[in-house]
């Protein structure tokens, strides 16, 4: 019989973040409970930011990026099995859409599962940032090829497709699969004089892609505070806590040298100064434009808690829901390459998070996040505030691998008259 040793995995992630990254924090759990912890250096730097260090803990709140894909997956599926219309996952999405939009060709085949596998083949409009609002609505007008649609006998990997987009629709289809949103709300104005959003005139479609934008986040924002945050006991924000990390910029430019793998002594990068309004830094601290794919502020210890309550609890949805989709892959990185997803003892459920942006010095700073439901009944999460050495490191390798190579032959009890009794 298979178990992990945990000191091996321990030592195994240690060796490879430690002094190759600004700071970190990981966690293990089994069944819930603690069973490895272990942190690094700083989430915040005093003596470059002009004040007290923040050291990493598994208490320090960071953008979990990504990772918070992972959650909107998770209300998106409790809403759709808990739908009185008796929806299922590969019910297609069409009819819940903004009625003012003009789907393109093949949107009208594409299923929840689609959009929560990344297997849609959407891709982001002209305006490129497909974290928000109206480039999904262009993707969506913009259609389908039919070679990049999955489908259900085709899902694989050359259809996997990481869109952030696929994630702004998840927040979009939460708010009218539920009901607390028509899909013929709108903002047009009866009457004039015409909306007015600091001095400019809205255009009709402006006018509803503000209310969209708008009512849509306010619903993902209470029902993911309600229904999964609030269950699991945490607290999560889309607006920068106090307890929060900062990104910094690691890696030396045009160096493979360990000895060179150091920060270049600039400040750190705080990812909620600059998103809404460029070029005015500190004015606003939320990641709110990013709700559904990305934005969510919470700890390592947080996260797995969200991870547990949901696998295991109760309270979310059943166990057997909970199980359903993960092997569904809903939220889950299952088309990355490279990153090991099945081990001896089962397979491994994945999620990687990672923003960047620039420090003071105009060089890259990173914050990266991996959740990991783990066989053996164990989940892992990993925190890191800046690239790790070399470059082209994945957490989620790392986390991966350690697993895989730390699984060992259980040793056997002897009780009385020499009989084995259950493995420790």
């Amino acid at each position: 019989m298979l178990i992990l040793d945990t000191s091996g995995f321990g030592s195994s992630i240690t060796q490879q973040l430690t002094g190759n990254c600004k700071g970190y924090s990981f966690e293990l759990r089994r069944s819930g409970t603690t069973i490895l912890t272990e942190s690094w250096g700083n989430a915040v730097d005093g003596q470059l930011e002009g004040g007290s260090s923040l050291p990493w803990s598994s208490d320090v709140n960071m953008n979990i990026a990504s990772c918070s894909k992972l959650v909107t997956a998770i209300a998106l599926t409790k809403i759709i099995n808990e739908s009185p219309a008796g929806l299922s996952a590969d019910d297609l999405i069409h009819p819940y859409l903004p009625s003012y939009w003009n789907p393109g060709q093949n949107v009208e085949l594409i299923t929840f599962t689609d959009v929560m596998t990344q297997t849609s083949g959407l891709k982001p409009g002209p305006s490129g940032f497909s974290q928000t609002y109206v480039p999904c609505r262009e993707a969506v007008e913009a259609g389908v090829i039919a070679a990049n649609l999955g489908g259900a006998a085709q899902r694989n990997y050359n259809h996997w497709d990481y869109e952030n987009t696929n994630f702004v629709l998840c927040r979009i289809l939460m708010a009218t699969v539920s009901g607390a949103v028509s899909v013929g709300m709108t903002g047009k104005q009866p009457t004039s004089p015409p909306i007015i959003l600091g001095n400019k005139h809205l255009t009709p479609q402006q006018a509803d892609d503000v209310v969209w934008d708008f009512e849509t986040t306010q619903f993902y924002t209470q029902y993911v505070q309600e229904h999964i945050f609030t269950p699991a006991a945490v607290s999560a924000s889309l607006d920068r806590p106090g307890n929060c990390a900062l990104a910094y910029g690691w890696n030396v430019a045009g160096t493979s040298n360990p000895a060179d793998n150091k920060g270049d002594g600039s400040r750190g990068w705080n990812d909620g100064d600059v998103i809404a309004f460029p070029g005015n830094p500190g004015f606003n601290s939320s990641l709110a434009d990013w709700a559904g794919p990305s934005g969510w502020h919470m700890s390592v210890s947080a996260l797995l808690d969200v991870m547990g309550t949901f696998r295991r609890a109760g309270t979310i949805m059943s166990p057997e829901a909970a199980q359903a989709m993960l092997d569904a892959s809903f939220g889950i990185d299952w088309g990355d390459n490279g990153v090991p997803q099945t081990s001896a003892v089962g397979p491994l459920y994945i999620k990687n998070g990672g923003d960047s942006g620039q420090d003071g010095a105009g060089n890259t700073a990173w914050e990266q996040s991996g959740a990991v439901f783990l066989p053996l009944d164990m989940e892992c999460v990993a925190f890191v505030n800046s690239s790790v050495w070399p470059s082209s490191f994945f957490l989620l390798t790392t986390i991966a691998n350690a697993f895989i190579g730390n699984l060992v032959e259980s040793p056997v009890i002897v009780g009385p008259g020499g009989h084995p009794t259950s493995p420790v």
